[in-house]
């Protein structure tokens, strides 16, 4: 990732036009059937990322970071550890399997030492089960995902 680590980023947590207006589609609930595309930047993602945090304190990360390559997505945050934050980072692949995105962790690591493959794989399970719950939280199935430098794109219908 270009970003230096020991940079901080004010990211405003929002939504991006594409995904507010796909959400509010969502939410309509009169949708059903019908196809959507969505493309965000690296920045949207995070902007995405820290509203979606802001929603769920349960979730102990903060300071979203994101670059999007061709092949992976790498991340980096902030958790709350005790009384410590401390940096994570990670690097996942995303491809599809029935319509579903599916995530395949890397690498993780907290401050400089890399996590052991069970965190990892630990991870990776919550990570996936959150995407697979797309019934009741993300009515939607995908047919691409598109990685590409600085840019994720979505095509699918919603359910």
């Amino acid at each position: 990732m270009a970003q230096n680590q020991d940079t901080k980023r004010d990211i405003e947590p929002r939504l991006s036009a594409q995904l507010a207006e796909l959400r509010e589609r969502l939410k309509a609930g009169t949708h059903r059937g019908d196809t959507f595309e969505v493309t965000v930047t690296n920045r949207e993602l995070e902007e995405a990322i820290a509203w979606y945090l802001e929603r769920h304190p349960d979730i102990p990360f903060g300071n979203p970071q994101v670059s999007i390559d061709p092949d992976a997505i790498e991340a980096r945050a902030e958790t709350q550890l005790g009384s410590t934050r401390l940096p994570i980072s990670g690097r996942a692949s995303v491809f599809l399997h029935d319509g579903v995105p599916i995530v395949a962790v890397e690498h993780l690591q907290m401050g400089k030492a890399g996590l052991p493959d069970f965190i990892l794989f630990q991870i990776e399970d919550q990570l996936n089960k959150r995407l697979t719950m797309r019934e009741k939280d993300l009515p939607v199935t995908l047919e691409e995902v598109e990685l590409e430098e600085g840019q994720l794109s979505l095509r699918g219908k919603i359910l």
